[in-house]
This record gives structure tokens, C-alpha cells and sequence, in this order.
């Protein structure tokens, strides 16, 4: 793919790395329900403003070939861009859609169908960007019935082999912080020609110094051809047959407060104490294990071994050797070195104990992980995040800490965000199924869950919601 061959401006190439080529076969979605008309001129002015000092997002896809396998890196347009040049794309719907969705949100809801937030035309995978721009923001102007106040469905789409939640969360936040005439720390503009990845310079310093040795870790399968030819008819399998939801969980905050005390309760009595149980974060944390045990609960398979895989960011292992990780917008994060379990194990073991197993293998992630994940990517023919001795895997990711659920549009005429959602669609067009995703806190803390089930699963999960809100409502 040839950037603008016509023309003799200088550009950067910005490498990405293997941690960005396992995910080019899909997109990243974030959208926000608000009350009110946005004004799409004053978003247009903002993302003039932001392209403009953050170059990186004025760049375009290139592929390349380094040693046998198709790698990817940003060609990065330094000086004055050429006439028509599109820095990011900004589309909106021709007519004003109707819409049911409930501005009170109840526990369970179908969550909005991700049209609303995407172009049509907006490719599914980084072999189908082509010249279009990193950064998709599409608009739907929604109205409800009996005059009440109009809506408006704000979408952010980007390649998942360029971003991940970290990387959405800056883009998003410098972008507000346009809007509303405020200062932020702009990256550095690149140097002509070929630039050094930091990731990959500290991860190879390590690799010469012989510092960190890679681990057998079982973060990443190489599912090779036939494996990736079953992987897509076992979901789609389970979409045509199993009647796959999307729905989004909304559990209130009385009810996780709750769980959490419960939880470090029964553990101060055992005498354990982790790190990640006994913290701020300790919140998500248990929504995802009590997920997971409702999730399976019913299943008649006890000898089913099941593993979680739950995506962490790597940034804070990195950041020592280099402070400028810690804003590094592209994907950098790796499956957490988790147990197996068995549905009887799932079945059996309380809650804290879950809790602690859990937490863990979340603090024994180390570099030696990392290092191991990206020689899986190098030399795989289709790596995915599943461990090779499990029957089912289900997968969490956690980008409640990005707080990009919590992005304030007000300054473009919204009065107030009503919901979030949050959708991954691959080359087929479809998510993977078996997940859960821990989007963020509403307005009033409650914890929003975006969750993609067979209609078993989800009814064993809406039971559990119910029967944890009955046991901490006030008694009458």
C-alpha cells in the first residue's frame, strides 16, 4: 500500500509490533447514549485541532514484510498536509432513527446494535483500512416517542491492530480537553523516516542483556490453519444455533460495595491478604468472578475445564526503564497468567477463595510473560488468547480504569450520558462469543457490563443479578 506516492512531502514510519499484528483482523467500537443534539461542527473544529497536534493520527495503515510474516507500522505525514487530505473521518446518519432503549436503566437490557455507531463502509480489519484515516467518529441523531428529549448515539471506531483501550482512552480525553479549550501534553512529533518503537527497545535491551528469559506461559495459542478454521465455525456455530446475546448488566453500586466487603471480610478471617483484594481496583475485580461462577452454574459438565482470559495492560512493567510507556497508545497488554478451573471447581469454590486465586495470578504477571507472548505472535501462524489445555475459555476485559465510559460531552450539547457500550467485530462482522467486558461506571457508580452469551448463560446470569439485588435491598 503506497501512501501518496504523487507527492514528495517527508514522512515518519512509526513501527508497530507483534502485540499490534495479532489484532489486525478487527475494530474497536465505543459508543455513548446522550440526551440531547451534539453539534457537529464544533466535534469537526475539535478533531481539526487534535489531527493537527497529535500528527500520529493523521498517519495511515502501511503493511510490510519483515522476515516471513506481514507487519505493520504508521506512515506519519510531517509539514503541510496535501488539499483534501482526511485526518480522521467524521460521518453522520441521514435520518433520524427511532429508538426504545430506557433513559432509567434496569439490571439487564439488549444492549444498542453497533450500526448505530459505525459507518457501513468502516472495514473490519487492518488488510481492509486501506487509505482511510485511524480514527472513525460516526453520529445518529435517535428520537423517542411522545416528544420526549432526543437523543444522539456518538460512535469512535479504530483498528484494534493500531489501538487498544488505553490508547482510545487518550485519543479520547485529549479530544475533550479541544472541546473545552483546555491544555494537554501533546506527544512529540516524529523524526523523518524510520522510528523506534519504545516498546520494542526495551523489550529487545532485555533480550540482549539477558535479563528476562521467556516463560512457558500458556497466555497464547498458535491455532495454526485448521485451528483457526474451527475457532470461526464454533462461533458462528454457537451464533446460528445457541441464539448468542448482547446484552449490558448494570450492577448497582450498594450491590458490589457489598460483595467487596464480603469478600475481604472472609479473607481477613483466613489471613490472606493480596495486593489486588485488598485495593481500589478490588471492585471490578470481584464483578468479574462472580460473572464467571454465574456464567457456569448450570452447566452439566463438571469435569469442563474452562479458563479465563483476562487482558492486562503491560505498561506499568515497561514504564521503570522508560517513563513514556505509560502513554504508549498502541496495544500493550497481554493475557494475565491465570488458573484453569473445572466447572466443578467453579462451582464449589466460594467467592473469596475465586477472589484470591485470581488476584493472584494477576500480581505474578511479569516480563518474562511479555517476553514470552511476543515470541508466540512472531512465530505463529494465527496466535489467539487461548490457553492450549482448556475446553472453553471465557473471555474478561476490564477498561473500567480508563474511564472513558466517563467522557463529558456536554460542551457539544449533550446533557447527559445515558449509557456506554462497547463492541469488538472481526473480519466476519461478529464479536467473539463467551464474554464479558467490565465497560466502566455509570453517573451513579453503578458498574456497567457489556456481555456476549448463549441465552443459557445470560439467563443464568440475569437470575444471579436478581438474587444478589434481593439480598442487599433494604428490608421492607
Amino acid at each position: 500500500m503506497a501512501i501518496n506516492q504523487e507527492t514528495t512531502r517527508i514522512n515518519a514510519l512509526y513501527p508497530l509490533t507483534p502485540f499490534d499484528d495479532g489484532y489486525s483482523t478487527s475494530i474497536f467500537i465505543t459508543g455513548w447514549l446522550v440526551e440531547g443534539i451534539v453539534d457537529v461542527d464544533v466535534l469537526a473544529g475539535a478533531l481539526d485541532r487534535l489531527t493537527a497536534k497529535w500528527r500520529m493520527l493523521a498517519g495511515r495503515l502501511e503493511s510490510y514484510n519483515q522476515s516471513t510474516k506481514k507487519s505493520w507500522r504508521i506512515v506519519i505525514p510531517l509539514g503541510d498536509l496535501p488539499p483534501n487530505y482526511q485526518t480522521y473521518s467524521l460521518t453522520t446518519c441521514p435520518t433520524i432513527k427511532p429508538i426504545a432503549f430506557p433513559t432509567i436503566l434496569p439490571s439487564t437490557v439488549h444492549s444498542l446494535p453497533s450500526s448505530l455507531f459505525l459507518h457501513p463502509d468502516t472495514p473490519h480489519s487492518s488488510n481492509d483500512w486501506g487509505n482511510r484515516p485511524l480514527t472513525c467518529w460516526h453520529i445518529t441523531r435517535l428520537c423517542r416517542e411522545g416528544g420526549a428529549e432526543p437523543l444522539t448515539a456518538i460512535g469512535f471506531a479504530r483498528p484494534h491492530g493500531v489501538f487498544d483501550g488505553t490508547g482510545a482512552k487518550l485519543i479520547v480525553n485529549a479530544l475533550i480537553s479541544e472541546i473545552k479549550g483546555l491544555s494537554w501534553t501533546v506527544p512529540p512529533v516524529p523524526k523523518p523516516g524510520t522510528n523506534t518503537n519504545v516498546v520494542l527497545k526495551v523489550l529487545d535491551k532485555h533480550k540482549r542483556s539477558g535479563a528476562v528469559q521467556p516463560v512457558e506461559f500458556a497466555g497464547y495459542t498458535d491455532l495454526k490453519t485448521l485451528g483457526t478454521m474451527k475457532l470461526v465455525f464454533n462461533q458462528l456455530r454457537k451464533r446460528v444455533f445457541q441464539d448468542v446475546q448482547n446484552h449490558l448488566v448494570i450492577l448497582k453500586k450498594d450491590m458490589v460495595d457489598f460483595l467487596v466487603a464480603d469478600v475481604r471480610q472472609a479473607l481477613h478471617c483466613q489471613g490472606k491478604i493480596s495486593p489486588r483484594v485488598s485495593t481500589g481496583d478490588c471492585s471490578c475485580c470481584v464483578v468479574m468472578e462472580v460473572v464467571l461462577k454465574a456464567v457456569y452454574a448450570h452447566s452439566a459438565d463438571a469435569d469442563l475445564r474452562v479458563h479465563c482470559t483476562n487482558l492486562a495492560s503491560f505498561r506499568g512493567l515497561l514504564a521503570q526503564y522508560d517513563p513514556e510507556i505509560q502513554n504508549y497508545p498502541h496495544n500493550a497488554f497481554v493475557p494475565l497468567p491465570y488458573p484453569r478451573f473445572t466447572v466443578a471447581d467453579l462451582k464449589s469454590l466460594p467467592l473469596h477463595n475465586l477472589s484470591y486465586q485470581l488476584a493472584s495470578g494477576r500480581t505474578s504477571l511479569s516480563l518474562a510473560h511479555v517476553h514470552s507472548a511476543e515470541k508466540t505472535f512472531k512465530t505463529a501462524t494465527f496466535a489467539a488468547p487461548l490457553h492450549p489445555q482448556t475446553d472453553e475459555t471465557f473471555f474478561i476485559s476490564n477498561v473500567s480504569a480508563t474511564r472513558i465510559l466517563e467522557a463529558d460531552w456536554t460542551s457539544i450539547g449533550a446533557k447527559r450520558t445515558i449509557c456506554g457500550f462497547r463492541y469488538a467485530l472481526t473480519a466476519l462482522g461478529s464479536p467473539l462469543t463467551n464474554a464479558a467486558y467490565i465497560s466502566g461506571h455509570l453517573p451513579d457508580k453503578s458498574v456497567l457490563l457489556d456481555v456476549i452469551l448463549t441465552r443459557s448463560r445470560m439467563q443464568a446470569l440475569t437470575a444471579e443479578v436478581d438474587r444478589l439485588e434481593a439480598l442487599v435491598a433494604p428490608k421492607a
